[in-house]
């Protein structure tokens, strides 16, 4: 009995040493728990900048038992879901340390790059001898600076070659990759399929601008390769700062950017094509003209029932007098940009906007030119329209809502409804602008361009 009260004080004594060096049975953090495998964790090798990896422990039930740090933060960052981030390019490295048993821990090594380059063509399918132009959309964010800083391979060069300047020419018909990997981090790569089909099953897109590179303000069209009509085909998709379609479903070029515009067959949209724009260079067009002629091909379009016209249409806005809407969609479709002169449906708010911007002119102070936008906003008057032309004592200008139609008028310069005028700041151009005087004579047939309005005299 003695000797098992000794036996008890011996391990109690024993019990409270561990206790006050604190330690306690099978949890020394100097010593690794015999019982415990050292964590194995899954991860992406490399990641780029702003992607990410999930981390996943194998050999444990989960992350939440460790602390992660990582030892550059401007490399990878840790979110709420235990996932790495990509936040600089570089290599670093991610420690995880058990909780509870810190001898318990193991490190990798993630590498961040650059983001993937998006490769483009500028159409993904080509008839046999046609061409595409192979590009990279997203080259700003790469530390390459172009497709020569890449090896390109053609993973079937029977169906297609790459010939100068990256175009790709078809040679049979079939599908095949183009692969690139670049010459600085082979981890850096990406592919694009371009297919080769006959034009009598499938729809193929060809331009005269063959590479799809085209400067701002060019009017053009795309080509179907089809024996259908091309009111079967609707085109869509198109970044509307960079590229629109007009009614026609021919396109004009607007801003610096890339773009790309499908074809689909309405009753069949598997059979579609995709063509990508690249928009760059410097303007070499007459604004003043493109948006006037567009204007002029408009003259005798006549609204329907309770004011509905394709101008409301295009601004969601119906049964509403368009005189303002008329002028926006010209200029819309001209390829202009809303930056220089607002897109408006109110004569009111289209002048307030003029005036904000320092570019009204009041009629007593100023003599329209081509290309300025007019207010009638006086004498009881609601009105807006485009300037064609101006002599000494008339102004001439096509409108829309007047008489319920597109038309072309000729005012008197002091004429009591006329406020003033927007006068836009169009972008440069260097050659002759386009004269427009003609509309204040006769067409062929001996009538005149335009319909006369009454002066109305400003009351003494």
């Amino acid at each position: 009995m003695k000797k098992i009260k000794i036996i008890t004080f011996l391990f109690i004594i024993c019990s409270l040493l561990l206790i006050g060096c604190g330690k306690k049975p099978g949890n020394n953090p100097e010593e690794p728990d015999p019982q415990l495998p050292t964590p194995i964790v899954e991860s992406k090798s490399y990641i780029t900048i702003g992607s990410y990896t999930t981390l996943k422990v194998t050999n444990y039930s989960s992350l939440d038992l460790f602390d992660i740090s990582i030892e550059d933060p401007t490399i990878l960052s840790l979110n709420s879901f235990n996932d790495l981030v990509g936040e600089g390019i570089g290599k670093t490295k991610v420690t995880f340390i058990h909780k509870e048993y810190p001898s318990v821990k193991t490190t990798i090594e993630i590498e961040v790059i650059t983001k993937e380059p998006v490769l483009s063509l500028s159409t993904d399918k080509i008839a046999i001898n046609g061409r595409s132009k192979l590009s990279i959309r997203n080259l700003e964010e790469l530390i390459e600076t172009s497709l020569d800083d890449f090896n390109i391979s053609i993973e079937d060069p029977s169906v297609a070659i790459m010939e100068d300047n990256y175009m790709i020419k078809g040679l049979k018909l079939g599908s095949t990759k183009i692969n690139i990997v670049s010459k600085i981090n082979p981890l850096i790569n990406s592919s694009i399929t371009l297919k080769v089909a006959d034009p009598k099953e499938e729809l193929i897109l060809t331009c005269d601008y063959e590479d799809g590179v085209i400067i701002p303000g060019t009017i053009f069209s795309l080509n179907l390769l089809t024996d259908k009509h091309s009111s079967a085909f609707k085109f869509a998709g198109g970044d509307k700062l960079i590229l629109r379609i007009r009614e026609d479903n021919t396109l004009v070029t607007v801003e610096p950017g890339i773009t790309s515009i499908t074809v689909y067959e309405i009753a069949n949209p598997t059979n579609s094509a995709t063509f990508t724009i690249t928009v760059e260079g410097e303007s070499e067009v007459d604004y003043i003209a493109q948006f006037l002629d567009y204007a002029l091909s408009q003259n005798g379009y006549r609204e329907g029932t309770n004011n509905h016209t394709k101008y409301g249409a295009w601004y969601n806005l119906q049964n509403e007098p368009w005189c303002a809407m008329f002028v926006s969609w010209c200029w819309f479709y001209s390829g202009l940009s809303n930056d220089i002169f607002v897109k408006y449906c109110s004569c009111t708010v289209g002048m307030q906007w003029c005036l904000e911007q320092g570019i009204f002119k009041y009629k007593k102070d100023y003599k329209p030119v081509t290309g300025d936008i007019v207010f009638f906003l006086s004498a009881g008057m609601g009105h807006t329209g485009i300037v064609l032309y101006s002599d000494d004592d008339y102004l001439y200008t096509i409108e829309g809502n007047s008489s319920s139609k597109v038309g072309i008028w000729r005012w008197s310069l002091n004429d009591a409804r006329i406020t003033g005028y927007g006068v836009p700041k169009y972008p440069d151009y260097n050659g002759t602008r386009k004269d427009y005087s003609w509309v204040a004579g006769k067409d062929e047939n001996g009538n005149y361009w335009w319909t006369n309005v009454s002066e109305k005299q400003d009351v003494m």
